[in-house]
């Protein structure tokens, strides 16, 4: 289920790059493309987030979400250095700063879950410890009295033994 994911944030990423603007008219304003590239940045990166907090339970998923969120960065900041204004760059800084509220908020619930998952371990491993206790206490019970019961049984055999012993009897 990880890998599909993954595969299908990459099949977005793919799709965004093969994406083309189309020739940029004179009268339109430069404001209406940077407002629809910081709106999909915006949509793209709480998309990865929402779906991360979702299905993500461990570090290596985390660390691909960074590289996703790295990589659209790397993309959109590629295309301010050619066609975005100061807008845009408002616009991308401020979801930027969302992101790393988002994602410190996703690392301090994984934080807490972590401890909380430790200490269900802990409890389970002190009360395993507790019935290991019992059973080798009762282990050894029976141990000393089997122990007796050999040594009794012996004694046993010993005076059966000197019983069935024939006593010669002279001729």
């Amino acid at each position: 289920m990880c890998a599909a994911q993954v595969k299908a944030w990459r099949e977005s990423m793919t799709a965004l790059d093969a994406w083309r603007l189309p020739p940029r008219r004179a009268a339109r304003p430069v404001f209406v493309p940077v407002l629809k590239w910081a709106a999909a940045a915006v949509f793209l990166l709480s998309l990865g987030i929402f779906l991360g907090r979702q299905t993500s339970h461990n570090a290596a998923e985390i660390a691909a979400l960074k590289a996703s969120l790295a990589a659209l960065a790397n993309t959109v900041q590629q295309e301010n250095a050619t066609t975005l204004t100061n807008s845009l760059a408002v616009a991308i800084n401020a979801a930027n700063a969302e992101s790393v509220r988002l994602l410190t908020e996703y690392s301090r619930l994984q934080d807490t879950q972590r401890g909380a998952d430790r200490q269900a371990v802990n409890l389970a491993l002190q009360s395993f410890d507790t019935r290991l206790t019992g059973i080798r206490s009762e282990l050894e019970t029976v141990a000393v009295n089997t122990e007796t019961g050999f040594k009794e049984t012996s004694k046993d055999l010993a005076r059966v033994a000197m019983l069935a012993v024939p006593t010669s009897q002279p001729q």
